[in-house]
């Protein structure tokens, strides 16, 4: 069955558009097909992974449901609540039949597998497949289009985003009411088209590529810097997530396929630093525009970000800068290519912590900043040394930081300190950290309950309360009935956000979002 449905579907595709992809049941490897093991169990919520979903390999729509095939697994929309549910761990997949009793979902990833109706994952015997009286007939594209002749005439513009771009289709599918047709593209995600009107709307979800780089929380969710992908779209990705997940966003606010190191938000503006250097971007911004650059040459490689009232603090390896918000047309940009590294920073009142390669420097915000630096005045008078009464661990390189309760969290090579007192930087205490195990620690983030470490091995979350380590690795996270990621690309965690019910972690293969529990710590 799905070899014929496949061959029928690569030829109308390549009618339709002929850079579009195929669906065909070409062989999917072991590796590839599931992140988990064998039995699921419930598709938990506490610990999600949302990968990629731009590019779409197959569909199925049935009077409750959408399923949609991406390389991030199986996305899975509430036709009757309007919203996105907790996506299907199954990669690979090929072709995507509803069962006529409504026992479940079959899908075909080098095997079938049956997604029953209370989301439970399950693979089918080895030779097991589903026969053509047990679904619900699904007409082919080629049907779809014989059936719907203005999808020929107007499909270019049947899958035009709102920014104008036009995405070649990959798969239809038909609503069994026949009044939705659904239709993947290669890039654009999911369209759901009136056959009537010949109108369609954009249903993103997860991201576009299949990478996260960096997080900004938002008031009710967070924003998410994509991988570049300039086969897919030569511009910038910043995707929005709801922190239910059931709405999200995809915007393209600049030109250029760069990577985002780090990124940070304040009211419709986003501030990153990227590998063409410090940028500013309007996240409203209704067409891409081509960014400013700010302090390119004298900032290195891209390193981090922060947002102050004051302005945008972007770092680089040989340099930072503070950068002033669009809004705010009386200041000026202030560039300190003199102060070494900068690989994280933290703010609280007027005060700027700075984590650099000689220890911890303070600025304090203040009317002198422009005209100390326009009088060509030291960059190093605008800042506060680290305090004497540190240990001498804190005067070499920390590569991050965070505000912890009443002081800072500071990362050095192989340790963890807490400091605390007057300036939040008066006495440290070291503590036991599984540094080692986490690998190069990319962020750190805290708040008054714990601290979160994120590195290139997986992340971790630490209690303040009672010093209490809990590992929040993919490979080992679970959740209800028995959730757990098992993917490599998913341990390479690359930032954490909080907000004060879940932690937001951008991995190598795509966003997760674990929920909190009362203390803090992962549920």
């Amino acid at each position: 069955m799905s070899s014929q449905r496949s061959n029928r579907l690569a030829i109308v595709l390549l009618v339709l558009c002929a850079s579009c992809a195929t669906s065909g049941s070409t062989a999917t490897s072991a590796d590839e097909r599931l992140d988990a093991p064998a039995s699921w169990g419930s598709l938990a919520e506490d610990v999600v992974l949302v990968g990629g979903f731009g590019r779409v390999a197959a569909l199925a729509v049935s009077q409750t449901r959408a399923f949609v095939a991406g390389d991030g697994g199986i996305a899975i929309y509430d036709r009757l609540g309007s919203r996105w549910l907790v996506p299907a761990p199954l990669r690979g997949a090929r072709e995507i039949l509803v069962d006529r009793m409504g026992r479940g979902t079959y899908i075909y990833a080098n095997g079938w597998w049956i997604l029953s109706s209370d989301r439970t994952l399950l693979p089918l015997s080895p030779g097991q497949a589903p026969s053509r009286d047990e679904v619900i007939p699904s007409p082919d594209a080629q049907q779809i289009l014989r059936e719907t002749p203005g999808l020929q005439s107007f499909g270019a513009l049947l899958t035009r985003d709102a920014q104008l771009r036009t995405w070649p289709l990959s798969v239809l599918a038909r609503a069994p009411e026949r009044n939705e047709i659904w239709a993947g593209t290669n890039g654009g995600g999911v369209f759901v088209v009136d056959p009537v009107f010949l109108r369609s709307t954009q249903m993103p979800y997860g991201l576009r590529n299949r990478s996260a780089t960096a997080l900004a929380l938002a008031a009710d969710g967070v924003w998410i810097a994509e991988e570049p992908d300039a086969a897919a779209a030569p511009d910038l990705a910043i995707t929005f997530a709801s922190e239910d997940l059931t709405t999200w966003r995809w915007l393209s606010p600049a030109h250029g396929a760069y990577a985002v190191a780090a990124m940070t938000v304040r009211e419709h503006y986003a501030c990153m630093s990227t590998t063409i250097g410090a940028i500013v971007v309007d996240l409203e911004s209704s067409t891409p525009a081509v960014p400013r650059l700010h302090a390119y040459t004298q900032l290195g490689d891209p390193t981090s970000a922060w947002a102050t009232p004051a302005g945008c603090w972007v770092g680089g390896t040989s340099g930072f800068t503070r950068l002033p918000w669009p809004s705010d047309s009386a200041a000026r940009a202030i560039t300190f290519s003199n102060n070494g590294a900068a690989s994280a920073f933290a703010s609280s009142g007027d005060t700027t912590w700075i984590a650099t390669m000689a220890g911890v420097r303070v600025h304090v915000s203040g009317s002198t900043d422009g005209g100390e630096a326009a009088a060509g005045a030291s960059h190093a008078a605008l800042f506060e040394a680290t305090p004497a009464a540190l240990p001498n661990a804190l005067r070499g390189p920390i590569r991050a930081l965070t505000l912890a309760g009443a002081g800072l969290a500071l990362v050095t090579d192989r340790e963890l300190w807490l400091t605390s007192g007057p300036a939040r930087l008066s006495s440290a205490v070291r503590v036991e950290a599984p540094i080692d195990r986490l690998g190069r620690i990319r962020r750190i983030a805290g708040d008054e309950r714990t601290l979160w470490l994120a590195g290139s091995r997986g992340a971790a979350a630490f209690s303040l309360r009672d010093h209490r380590w809990q590992y929040v690795t993919p490979s080992g996270a679970t959740g209800a009935g028995g959730f757990a990621i098992d993917l490599d690309r998913a341990r390479e965690v690359r930032d954490v956000v909080l907000s004060a019910r879940v932690a937001w972690l951008a991995t190598a293969a795509g966003v997760v979002r674990v929920a909190r529990g009362a203390d803090g710590m992962p549920r």
